[in-house]
């Protein structure tokens, strides 16, 4: 969406914590990701998703909601700078290839992220 950027903020190494069905602690790493709206109105964020795929094969990675995890905010206004903060469960071993993959739905494009994790 012209006039609105996506940032990986930050990439973390966490202990993944398992609080709901599903779910599988372990080694993971916790994404933040950051939108900024330089446009004159509010931006819906409502169907923002991000996803990591991880390993040779970049497999898809499980979610989690622990240690930390916050969805972004319904929106972020106009000139404003929005976060959310995302645990992956990957395993040591599967950090040589990470693909963070960022979706603002509502604006039809995909931004990605690439490399390895340490």
């Amino acid at each position: 969406m012209a006039g609105v950027t996506a940032r990986l903020a930050r990439i973390e190494k966490v202990q993944g914590v398992s609080t709901l069905p599903g779910e599988i602690a372990g080694p993971s790493l916790r994404v933040t990701v950051e939108y900024d709206n330089q446009t004159d109105a509010a931006v819906d964020l409502r169907g923002a998703v991000v996803n990591l795929y991880a390993g040779r094969d970049l497999a898809p990675a499980i979610m989690l909601t622990q240690p930390g995890a916050k969805a972004f905010p319904t929106s972020v206004a106009a000139g404003g700078t929005a976060q959310g903060v995302f645990v992956f469960n990957v395993p040591a071993a599967s950090r040589s290839q990470v693909r963070v993959e960022a979706d603002l739905a509502n604006a039809g494009e995909v931004v990605l992220f690439q490399g390895p994790v340490g």
